[in-house]
């Protein structure tokens, strides 16, 4: 690190950038940083210096606050934190099998013959979080400002989150269906008294998604697609699932644990088990448009209740059942958009089909128009 006389040389940002206008200061708030070339190579060395340096280090040494200093150096250097995630960049193995499902999609979607979705079916899994925690709650102007009670049931740093299954997608005809949505959790029995529970009471708290587990949600997910496919007079059916190739939430889907999954899939439920593309969650329908639903009414809970994981989980059953199933024909459309892209950057997706505008529409062939109509749903764009 640099010698505590380094900081007396380093010019301060408040002179450089901004004057004694208190206009102009607020003009700059949530801009980004603009430094001499100066004080540029002096941010450059000390980062040079050690490499495992960090932004408070550095900060402290060019006398300088460490969000200024973060901002800067992210946005001008392309600077990151060895421990921040970021997607990976798609390797050429990644980048072909995108461009294998983006031709399967645009086949389907494309062209005279073009028929709306069916048979198709996807699955994710999606952590549900609630971060704020205020004590006081906000209220009109002139009305006298009052406290609101919070529980102790959750951290303050440590925010309240569950983790939820959701499977759902178009079935023989096309019409949206959803199939699974459950709370990946575990049934414990109450050793001794306490505040929430009595002794011997059975109540269920948050578990980690394992491959036991996992196996388990697709067991549940055959079951009800082969449920409602015999409720609607297809028994035998053959069906499409797709799950995401993610490693995460305690869940290694190696090649042999994926390979056990879909010849179980296949024997038991007609089932074919399709594994999306590695780091390309712009192929799930989930990830695309359904979570967010979900997650708008988690972040619209009330504050007295929010931290609460009874609550969270009821809040997220509740926007599951009540989302709107255009929802899902607005997935596939934006999917539609994501297919086009990524066959013409060569399986690169940089807007992940947001700029087709998919998500606000349903697509315009007729026997999409036809299918609107069957189902109820209106012909406008929203």
């Amino acid at each position: 690190m640099r010698d505590s006389g380094a900081a007396s040389r380093v010019k301060r940002y408040d002179e450089e950038i901004r004057t004694n206008d208190a206009r102009r200061k607020r003009q700059r708030c949530g801009r980004s940083s603009s430094f001499s070339a100066e004080v540029g190579e002096q941010i450059e060395a000390v980062f040079d210096e050690d490499e495992f340096t960090t932004f408070k280090q550095a900060a402290d040494a060019l006398d300088m606050p460490v969000s200024t200093l973060h901002n800067y150096a992210t946005e001008e250097l392309g600077y990151r934190c060895l421990a921040e995630k970021v997607r990976p960049k798609a390797s050429e193995k990644n980048l072909e099998d995108r461009v294998k499902m983006a031709q399967d999609i645009s086949n389907q979607s494309d062209g005279d013959d073009c028929v709306p979705f069916t048979d198709e079916f996807h699955q994710d899994e999606k952590w549900f979080y609630v971060h704020s925690r205020r004590r006081k709650r906000k209220v009109k102007r002139g009305d006298v400002p009052r406290e609101t009670a919070v529980t102790n049931e959750a951290s303050r740093t440590h925010g309240t989150k569950v983790m939820f299954s959701g499977c759902t997608g178009v079935g023989p005809t096309g019409e949206p269906m959803h199939i699974d949505f459950q709370w990946i959790s575990e049934e414990k029995t109450a050793k001794r008294k306490s505040k929430n529970h009595a002794k011997g009471d059975v109540y269920r708290v948050p578990a980690t998604m394992n491959a036991a587990y996992f196996e388990r949600v697709m067991r549940d997910c055959g079951r009800a697609i082969r449920a409602r496919y015999a409720e609607l007079g297809f028994p035998n059916r053959r069906v499409k699932l797709q799950i995401d190739s993610a490693g995460g939430h305690g869940m290694a889907r190696g090649v042999k644990v994926f390979t056990a999954l879909k010849e179980m899939m296949d024997r038991d439920y007609n089932v074919e088990l399709v594994q999306q593309p590695g780091n390309s969650p712009m192929t799930n329908i989930l990830d695309l448009t359904i979570w967010q639903a979900v997650q708008l009414e988690v972040d619209n809970m009330r504050k007295e209740t929010r931290h609460q994981v009874d609550a969270l989980v009821e809040t997220c059953d509740k926007a599951w059942d009540k989302m709107p199933t255009v929802k899902v024909l607005r997935a596939f459309e934006m999917r539609r958009d994501v297919a086009a892209e990524m066959l013409r950057n060569n399986g690169a997706c940089p807007t992940e089909g947001k700029g087709g505008g998919g998500a606000h529409r349903v697509h315009v062939h007729p026997s999409y128009a036809a299918l609107r109509a069957r189902l109820g749903i209106l012909t406008d764009a929203w």
